[in-house]
């Protein structure tokens, strides 16, 4: 067996891309990976998911914006949902 090891540059298109790949019991397992990361720190978990949407505010990006919020819409049944102006910080 031959072994090969690279540097490569995770960038956001590729995490992305390699989501986009995988089938459903596939990205539940990433997820189930990342709780298992955060699971000490729930709290920087939380607030690291705060400043992401944020920065998705920030970016003016209507199209990720769009994403994140329908991605994340389905989050709970019970959970509040809210409109993009909503997100966007207008009443």
């Amino acid at each position: 067996m031959t072994e090969v090891v690279a540097d490569i540059e995770i960038t956001p298109k590729l995490m992305a891309q390699a989501f986009w790949d995988m089938a459903s019991d596939q990205q539940a397992q990433f997820f189930a990976e990342l709780a298992e990361l955060t699971k000490d720190n729930l709290f920087q978990a939380q607030t690291q998911w705060l400043w992401m949407a944020e920065s998705i505010k920030e970016s003016g990006n209507k199209d990720a914006v769009e994403c994140f919020l329908s991605f994340t819409a389905f989050a709970y049944d019970y959970w509040p949902q809210k409109t993009e102006s909503q997100f966007m910080g207008a009443n």
